[in-house]
């Protein structure tokens, strides 16, 4: 059979059929565009060909790059937080912060600290106490309590004779987050070195503690800083010497001259010409008196009638001009008052957040003893029958309980004797010393020290009776 089919009609069915074949493949890509999306999903389904699919298109791409990474982050802080002691607070993440914290602080003992001390020394990223009495054998046991997220290293105290304490002891902490370099220098007596390097600048920050002002203490110390390696150099510490208004120098831009430095101590001893001497033989720079935050030389030491300023902190002129403040702290916790300096420096710090405690729980201090027994004896007892005795009998001892905050776990400071009566002695003296410094006055001053010999002979008092009490109840058991 002949078919037979002109050429235009010819034309116009092949150009449709082309038509129809596009249009279908097109469909069919469609089709199998969907069908990938709805098998490849996020949760990484099983596909129908039995392999696994990883794939996703366009914004489910992102969503998936976005939950990976949020997973990766949320897997690095319970990293972090399973790292820390339970109690000591869950990181929260870094932060960039401008400025490098230190203290260096004669602390006279640092087993007899409370709590708010401890709180105060968290505050800072570079931490030097001096003659802190801890020996050898008490270290260890010392550390282990000792806050965490800080390298803790020692310098022990040494006893000079059988009876009575040791003297001297240095204790140093460098922040975990800070780069420190270690030497392999042996350490003089009186003098403690912690190198850190932050933003591509080396510091030397030394601590010193000079027991009675000693010229061998100061030969050490130059021997340990040699002139070639200073970097940028901090000497912060007691130095039992009296330099009065000396060591000050400011160089014009017309000539060289000698600038008094501001002080209150106006007096000078044997053993501040002495430390002069170091100070100008080696170009250093002391802060006391000239720094901004203590433009007026304040008082570093008070006891009774006498005050001087014999802690100082002391610099290079690299260090000099990197130095944002010198602040002269203060605090009651001891004679000494800490020196507290902010270097300018850009640094990540993690930021801890403190395990928080809810809820109460009975109080059965001697206070809240005391209290349940007044409740107890104002029940009026009612007569009724069966079960409902016992239950209102229930009900109305609950109600006579005392009941106090849950409080975090007994840390480093706390102690038994230690009550709300303690607290607000302390604020008294903290206040009263508040009010010295702002006006300098001598009737103030003596209302200071007023506040701080109470404080002290009331926690004196409260230890005594707890050790009393004790010793009852040991009594008491063995009979």
């Amino acid at each position: 059979m002949k078919i037979w089919m002109n050429e235009d009609r010819k034309k116009g069915v092949d150009g449709e059929r082309k038509k129809n074949v596009c249009n279908m493949e097109r469909m069919k890509e469609d089709v199998s565009r969907e069908r990938r999306k709805n098998e490849c999903s996020r949760e990484r389904k099983k596909c129908e060909c039995g392999g696994e699919s990883t794939r996703v298109y366009g914004k489910q791409e992102r969503w998936e790059r976005e939950r990976r990474n949020e997973v990766n982050r949320r897997k690095e802080r319970n990293r972090n937080n399973r790292s820390k002691k339970k109690g000591e607070g869950k990181v929260r993440g870094e932060r960039e912060v401008e400025e490098i914290k230190i203290v260096g602080w004669n602390v006279a003992g640092v087993k007899n600290k409370k709590a708010d001390f401890w709180e105060y020394i968290r505050g800072f990223d570079v931490i030097g106490l001096m003659e802190t009495w801890i020996e050898k054998k008490e270290w260890e046991d010392l550390k282990a309590k000792l806050p965490e997220g800080w390298n803790w290293k020692c310098q022990e105290a040494e006893r000079k004779h059988r009876k009575g304490r040791a003297m001297g002891g240095i204790i140093t902490g460098i922040r975990k987050e800070l780069v420190e370099i270690k030497g392999e220098r042996e350490e003089e007596e009186g003098i403690q070195e912690r190198r850190i390097e932050t933003g591509g600048v080396i510091w030397r920050i030394i601590n010193v503690y000079n027991r009675e002002g000693r010229k061998e203490t100061l030969e050490n110390i130059k021997k340990e800083v040699k002139e070639d390696e200073e970097e940028n150099m901090i000497i912060l510490g007691d130095f039992n010497a009296r330099i009065g208004i000396e060591g000050g120098w400011e160089e014009s831009e017309i000539v060289n001259e000698v600038v008094k430095r501001n002080s209150k101590d106006k007096k000078i001893n044997g053993e501040g010409r002495e430390m002069l001497k170091m100070v100008e033989e080696r170009g250093w720079i002391i802060m006391n008196g000239q720094k901004r935050g203590d433009e007026m030389g304040e008082w570093t030491y008070e006891k009774d009638d006498r005050k001087t300023v014999i802690d100082y902190g002391i610099v290079n002129w690299s260090a000099w001009e990197r130095i944002k403040e010198l602040k002269v702290g203060d605090r009651i916790e001891s004679d000494h008052q800490p020196i507290e300096v902010l270097i300018k420096n850009k640094w990540k710090k993690e930021e801890i957040e403190e395990s928080s405690v809810g809820g109460q729980v009975q109080d059965w201090t001697e206070e809240g003893e005391k209290k349940y027994r007044e409740n107890i004896q104002k029940v009026r007892w009612k007569e009724t029958e069966g079960g409902k005795e016992w239950k209102e009998l229930q009900e109305e001892i609950k109600k006579a309980m005392s009941r106090k905050e849950k409080t975090k776990k007994r840390g480093l400071g706390w102690v038994p004797w230690w009550d709300r009566e303690c607290k607000v002695e302390k604020r008294k003296a903290h206040k009263a010393r508040r009010e010295y410094r702002k006006g300098q006055e001598e009737g103030k001053y003596r209302e200071y020290i007023k506040k701080r010999k109470d404080y002290r002979e009331l926690c004196e008092r409260k230890k005594k009776e707890y050790m009393k009490r004790e010793e009852k109840e040991v009594e008491k058991n063995k009979d």
